[in-house]
């Protein structure tokens, strides 16, 4: 909706617009509207994890996603873009103060705030088909982290942190490990079941030595067991912990991905 605006209110197409006022005076030269047709130099192919190892991820149109996420980037641009918003060469005082101040919880304009080991951290990170990124700025510090992945599934919030706590002088977190063990079929029955979260529901349904997950957008995500309540998936940075009621059923599922927790309820 804010493209369509700015769109309108602009006379410009957003792919022009961005060039002209932000890549542009920005020196952001690698930066632009993705497309899949146009030949980009030096543009990185992106990939997924199959059933028999990586496999090239489907190449949607890229332009779909308009201004909520068609663009690319380099690491060194989204630097200049970092220097260029919090040094006042994008937004006024300000604008950048209503940005980045929180109004629901942790999250402010599209971004998220938080204090990491006592620094005050802005934060977002994102996914596409085939990629995966996250971008954190300390603006106490004048630190910015940016991580890009071609891979899905690569756990690049872990990787800002690591590589945040290193800038600063600190020991960087020990990187997630699990280890699968094996459940019996009569055991993995037991969690089978749809589970309602507050904006979509998935089905666990066991298949084999694992659970298959289904989400009710047609998406599904194969889970492992690594204990006799969390599951893990290879290699999503995704988890999930059930918990049982009363009576000794598993009713409650958890959810942990890119360090966001979710509840779901069976229903």
């Amino acid at each position: 909706m804010l493209g369509c605006l700015l769109e309108r209110i602009s006379g410009q197409t957003y792919e022009e617009f961005v060039q002209e006022n932000i890549f542009k005076p920005l020196g952001m030269n690698d930066s632009g509207l993705l497309s899949f047709v146009t030949i980009i130099p030096r543009r990185a192919s992106g990939y997924w994890p199959g059933n028999n190892g990586i496999e090239n991820a489907d190449r949607p149109d890229a332009r779909m996603g308009f201004s909520s996420g068609s663009l690319y980037s380099s690491t060194e641009d989204l630097l200049r873009w970092e220097e260029g918003l919090f040094g006042g060469r994008v937004l006024s005082p300000a604008s950048l103060r209503k940005m980045t101040t929180p109004f629901k919880s942790n999250y402010a304009c599209g971004l998220h705030v938080d204090r990491v080991n006592g620094h005050l951290m802005i934060e977002h990170d994102g996914n596409n088909i085939g990629f995966n990124s996250d971008m954190a700025y300390y603006p106490e510090d004048q630190i910015a982290v940016i991580v890009l992945a071609n891979l899905n599934g690569t756990v690049t919030g872990e990787m800002t942190r690591a590589l945040a706590a290193v800038a600063h002088g600190e020991t960087p977190p020990i990187p997630s490990v699990h280890k699968e063990i094996s459940l019996s079929k009569e055991v993995l029955t037991r969690y089978a079941g749809t589970y309602q979260f507050p904006h979509y529901s998935l089905k666990m349904v066991p298949e084999g030595n694992h659970l298959l997950v289904e989400f009710d957008n047609g998406g599904t995500l194969t889970v492992f067991p690594e204990s006799d309540t969390k599951f893990f998936s290879k290699p999503w940075p995704t988890q999930f912990d059930f918990s049982k009621n009363e009576h000794g059923e598993f009713t409650i599922l958890k959810r942990y991905q890119d360090g966001a927790e979710e509840i779901g309820a069976k229903k």
